[in-house]
């Protein structure tokens, strides 16, 4: 399954089929006072054909509230926690400069493994280490015909989309905001 992302921010798009069917929509905000950041993550549900209404609804079913100095707090299924509570940090084989991978349990029960890599999340199952999915980010170069953004979906995560959305958006900008300062 392949989602294709309205921008290059998995934090801040409208996830659609290849056919251009919406189907989540992330948007990120922000204040200045209080200081505050977040992202929120609706899932289309299809109208019900009975009222005669064709458009589709959404459902909030997460949220990311990102946090500088705390740790970062995400709801998913109105479940609240804090992000270091519901990812575990796992050993990385990559230098310092990004961290260790994030490790979670999925809806059926399984660890599962965000890689954080210099330009791309993968999602392995941990226990077997079978790619689940992986964030493909815009190509803009002129000999790329300028792809769009992408998240790829294997078969080993259909059964848990609506999951590996909210982390992603939670991963993706914890990666971005690492690379960022780096590069200072």
């Amino acid at each position: 399954m392949q989602l294709v992302l309205s921008t290059g921010d998995p934090y801040n798009a409208v996830y659609t089929t290849t056919e251009g069917r919406v189907l989540y929509k992330v948007v990120s905000r922000s204040r200045k006072l209080p200081p505050r950041r977040w992202s929120t993550v609706d899932k289309a549900v299809p109208a019900k054909s009975s009222t005669g209404d064709k458009q589709d609804h959404f459902k909030r079913i997460g949220e990311v509230e990102f946090h500088t100095i705390l740790s970062s707090v995400i709801t998913f299924r109105g479940v609240t926690q804090d992000v270091d509570t519901y990812f575990r940090k796992g050993s990385s084989t990559l230098p310092l400069t990004l961290g260790s991978h994030r490790i979670f349990v999925g809806p059926d029960g399984k660890e599962y493994r965000w890689k954080l890599a210099h330009t791309k999340p993968v999602l392995y199952r941990h226990s077997d280490k079978a790619r689940v999915a992986k964030f493909l980010p815009q190509d803009t170069t002129v000999a790329s015909n300028s792809r769009r953004a992408m998240l790829e979906i294997y078969s080993a995560g259909e059964h848990m989309v609506d999951t590996i959305v909210v982390t992603l958006a939670y991963i993706e900008k914890l990666r971005q905001d690492r690379e960022s300062v780096l590069s200072l």
